[in-house]
């Protein structure tokens, strides 16, 4: 999935893991990093403008952590995020995927989070995308 944003914004990791590549890759993507976040799932971020400062394979990363810097690197038509999930190796489709909650949620709260993320996932649909 592509995500438009200026060159040089900073892409952080999604979750915590373990990074797998960082560097150039050749078919396309360009400057690219993969975080394997556990067993199951693992991410990649392409078309990067660069990779932060200490982030190589074998490097453990936090959830929210810079890790690059958006770019238009390898076979791209401007500066975007290039973005995508996996689970057991296979692609997955993370704005219709069934996330396990990391905590469990009281259920007056529960409430107030499924109306701001209907309210987010309603203004994502109609924001343009590359």
């Amino acid at each position: 999935m592509d995500f438009a944003a200026k060159r040089g914004t900073p892409v952080r990791a999604v979750a915590e893991g373990k990074i797998l590549y960082a560097g150039w890759r050749k078919g396309g993507y360009g400057r690219m990093i993969e975080i394997q976040h556990d067993s199951v799932y693992a991410s990649r971020y392409a078309h990067l403008q660069g990779v932060a400062l200490g982030v190589r394979r074998g490097v453990s990363v936090q959830k929210g952590q810079i890790i690059g810097y958006v770019g238009s690197s390898g076979r791209s038509t401007g500066a975007h995020l290039h973005f995508e999930l996996y689970r057991d190796q296979e692609y997955v489709d993370f704005l219709k995927f069934e996330y396990p909650p990391e905590d469990k949620i009281e259920p007056a709260l529960r409430r107030v989070f499924e109306n701001a993320k209907q309210l987010f996932l309603t203004e994502l649909a109609s924001a343009p995308l590359s």
